[in-house]
């Protein structure tokens, strides 16, 4: 079964103290006869904010009527999480691995939280943040032919029926699109090929970026170029 975490957007301020692979548990779904969550953080660049903001939020949300099993999913800002029963009838989250294909679940979050984390950092880079739309990444975007290889990426979103997240993804090179082939994939395996796309990915339709690599982009609003505001995360990141 899906599910879907609303509201996942966290709170302003750059990623905290570090910490290493650690196991969290909620302590408070039992009182509401619903089984605990674990889930592990196992990467250095998180902070224990994150950890804790997770693990309150999942137990708001029982709470709040939610209810989970084993082998349902859970959609925690653009990422499907899983569900998968644990010791002492807990239930233990997953994430995809980040590297292989098709998704290949691994015991942890910290990946997740990272992705959230930095793509609400690119919103609140542009005073967007109000707007921002995550992309499921097993959702399909459009690509050009021959737009992953090109050295220089357009990433366009329209509103369309035909495509579930908006997102176009062509050759910056390229002066014409309209006759181009043009394919469809998911937002994972477009950005397994070209990581550098992921933080850009819940800008709203206003915003165009031409990204050529992890610290080399180029943003425009409605047309028109604009430049990170001052201390925020894209502008240290192109720095």
């Amino acid at each position: 079964m899906f599910r879907k975490l609303l509201g996942l957007v966290f709170a302003a301020g750059h990623i905290g103290t570090a910490i290493g692979a650690q196991d969290y548990s909620t302590t408070q779904c039992a009182k509401f006869g619903h089984a605990e969550f674990t889930f592990s953080v196992d990467e250095d660049s998180l902070s224990e904010q994150d950890a804790l903001w997770f693990r309150s939020t999942l137990e708001q949300m029982v709470a709040s009527g939610e209810r989970f099993k084993a082998g349902e999913t859970l959609l925690v800002g653009p990422v499907l999480l899983k569900l998968e029963a644990a010791d002492g009838g807990r239930l233990r989250v997953l994430e995809p691995d980040m590297k292989s294909m098709p998704f290949n679940y691994v015991p942890s979050v910290a990946r997740t939280l990272r992705i959230v984390r930095k793509q609400r950092y690119a919103a609140d880079s542009l005073g967007a943040t109000d707007a921002m739309r995550f992309a499921p990444l097993h959702f399909p975007l459009l690509v050009t032919r021959n737009a992953l290889q090109a050295p220089s990426i357009l990433m366009m979103r329209k509103e369309d029926e035909g495509n579930a997240t908006g997102w176009i993804l062509s050759d910056a090179q390229d002066q014409d699109i309209s006759h181009a082939d043009i394919q469809a994939m998911s937002v994972y395996e477009a950005m397994l090929k070209r990581p550098e796309i992921l933080d850009f990915l819940a800008l709203p339709d206003q915003f165009a970026v031409v990204v050529s690599g992890r610290r080399k982009f180029e943003i425009f609003k409605d047309g028109s170029p604009v430049v990170p505001l001052s201390g925020s995360y894209l502008e240290a990141l192109s720095k």
